[in-house]
């Protein structure tokens, strides 16, 4: 019995391959132009943009081009498991 309610969804991926009722698809990508560098600070102290990687999703910045890269990995169920 599978513990996924049905439906068509997708779910970000963590460090491990998805599991058997899910499939990886492709990484979602998001750039976007460096306004903030990531040693500046909003106004309640906190850094304005934070580097990092969460599951096999990540934030970076790619200084020649001069942008920065939001990659989404997902899990997507698969059509009809069980």
């Amino acid at each position: 019995m599978s513990v996924w309610p049905e439906g068509d969804y997708c779910i970000l991926k963590g460090p491990k391959p998805c599991s058997a009722e899910f499939e990886e698809r492709t990484v979602v990508r998001l750039s976007v132009q460096q306004v903030f560098t990531t040693e500046e600070r909003r106004r309640d102290g906190k850094l304005a943009v934070q580097l990092g990687e969460f599951g096999a999703s990540k934030l970076t910045v790619d200084s020649y081009d001069n942008l920065y890269s939001l990659e989404l990995a997902t899990c997507c169920r698969k059509p009809h498991s069980e």
